[in-house]
């Protein structure tokens, strides 16, 4: 197969299905919200051997697994979304290859690159590094993750696309920042704000994030600018460090830099239908054997 043919038809699919959106080049996209838009029903589902699963069919759906990070699980919702662009039919993705875009057939290669270009478009990446002051010669780790944050990637996959696809960053640079493993990176800012190493995601969330909620899970840290505001029940802010603390959709906002966000709590490893993922918690009931088969419910017995 051509690859570089394939590469540069991913990309014009994953702008046209932005397009169809209504999502602009240089903006992030919440994949989850995506998938919805374009009338796919997406699941959550807890099932260790599973990175992803797409099944054709009216409506299309789409599994995504809850035990990889979340950056991996909105590049997995992309693939597969991608599936459903090109009409691949009903695909199974038991482990995909890290955060690159390879494949082992022309269709696995396309999804892969389409989830890439889809999630991080040159004109996001470009506003992202411009809005943060970040010279790609001289980027920090902590300068690319938080950038991933807010792409809502991952910090390694961000790094492979910025240089090998983008060629936005000089590649002895990108090879030096992928030496350093994103839970040191979370372990330098945990230790900085004083926060439990072993505790759930950090967010970097400043005056630059817009285009897309802030979306986390119950146990995560959300970073803020000094002066931010916050009141709402599904996090506790203490100086900077919003804790998420419950289910449930917030709105952050600072007055003096005229920047205000949503933020959207889901449970911790939700499973369950992607739309109900920030419901806020009702009082526990007696569990019923259906809802606990739910999650698998869509999966061939053979894909557990």
């Amino acid at each position: 197969m051509n690859r570089a043919s394939l590469a540069l038809q991913a990309a014009k699919a994953a702008l046209n299905v932005r397009q169809r959106l209504h999502v602009g080049s240089t903006s992030p996209v919440c994949v989850l919200d995506a998938a919805t838009a374009l009338g796919i029903e997406t699941w959550l589902v807890d099932i260790p051997s599973l990175d992803g699963m797409y099944v054709q069919g009216r409506p299309a759906t789409i599994l995504v697994g809850t035990h990889r990070p979340t950056g991996r699980q909105s590049m997995t919702c992309a693939h597969e979304i991608g599936h459903h662009a090109f009409q691949h039919g009903s695909q199974i993705d038991e482990y995909l290859v890290a955060d690159k875009t390879e494949g082992r057939t022309p269709e696995e290669f396309l999804a892969n690159t389409f989830a890439a270009h889809f999630l991080m478009t040159r004109g996001a990446v470009a506003q992202g590094l411009l809005a943060r002051g970040i010279a790609t010669r001289q980027a920090t780790p902590e300068q690319i993750y938080s950038l991933a944050t807010w792409l809502g990637v991952s910090y390694t996959g961000l790094l492979y696309h910025m240089r090998s696809a983008l060629n936005v960053i000089p590649r002895p640079v990108a090879d030096c920042l992928l030496k350093v493993e994103p839970k040191d990176i979370r372990a330098t800012i945990a230790d900085r704000l004083g926060l439990a190493r072993k505790a759930g995601e950090i967010i970097v969330a400043d005056q630059s994030w817009t285009g897309r909620p802030i979306d986390g899970q119950v146990g995560d840290f959300v970073c803020v600018p000094v002066g931010t505001s916050f009141g709402d029940l599904c996090g506790r802010l203490d100086g900077t460090v919003i804790t998420l603390t419950t289910p449930g959709i917030g709105r952050i906002y600072h007055k003096t830099l005229r920047w205000a966000s949503f933020l959207r709590v889901s449970r911790q490893h939700f499973a369950g239908l992607a739309d109900y993922r920030h419901l806020e918690e009702v009082e526990d009931e007696p569990t019923d054997q259906s809802s606990q088969s739910a999650s698998t419910a869509l999966v061939p017995s053979d894909a557990v």
